[in-house]
This record gives C-alpha cells, structure tokens and sequence, in this order.
C-alpha cells in the first residue's frame, strides 16, 4: 500500500492483550479504581490519527532544556531519559519530537499564572 506523503496514517488499535487487566484482584485498589462497564469504542479522528502537531520550529532558544532556569541549574537530582521512538511495526518515526515534563523539586511546573508560593 502505497501513502501519500500529506494523507494521514492510521494507528492500529491496541489488543486488550496489550495492557493488563483493569481489574486485578490481587492488586486491591483496582477493585475500587476499575472500570464497571466495558470500554466505548470510538473511530479514530484527525486527532488521534496525527496527533499534537508541535514541531521543532516551534521552539524558543531555551526551551529544549529546562535544567537551566534564570542563569542557574534547577533544584534536585537531574535524570536522563533515552529512547527510540518506534511504530507499530518497530519501524524508527524520523522527525520526532518528544515533550517530557517533570515537575520541580518542590511538586510544581512553572506556569506563567500559577500564583501558588
């Protein structure tokens, strides 16, 4: 099947074979926490076919690395986080970005109208 480089690619659904149980009776707060009916299926839109749309071009200098705020390092223990980004068929998606955020040592993500101290 041949794609057209501007025509959206489809995902495929997930298995429920994929994910574990939503209910698991050994694991007690799922007893309270699962779902009671079964999961609606809903066709795919645009949306969950191509997903957020934030490109590279997007960024500001600066906001590829958060570790640095104001001039100084963040507060905490820093991690590093690598990866490939696959499809369904182990194929690498070229292009791609990934947004991860973690909050700060304090529990909080700077946000320009959080007005908490």
């Amino acid at each position: 099947m041949e794609v057209m480089m501007n025509e959206p690619v489809g995902y495929r659904r997930d298995s429920q074979d994929d994910h574990p149980p939503a209910l698991y009776e050994g694991y007690k707060s799922t007893v309270f926490r699962s779902p009671k009916r079964p999961p609606i299926k809903i066709n795919h839109s645009l949306t969950e076919i191509t997903g957020p749309l934030f490109g590279h071009g997007k960024l500001q200098p600066g906001e590829d690395d958060l570790s640095i705020e104001n001039g100084e390092e963040a507060q905490g223990q820093r991690i590093f986080v690598s990866g490939r980004v696959l499809d369904e068929d182990g194929r690498p998606v070229p292009r791609t970005l990934i947004e991860i955020w973690q909050c700060n040592a304090a529990g909080r993500y700077h946000h320009p109208i959080d007005q908490h101290p």
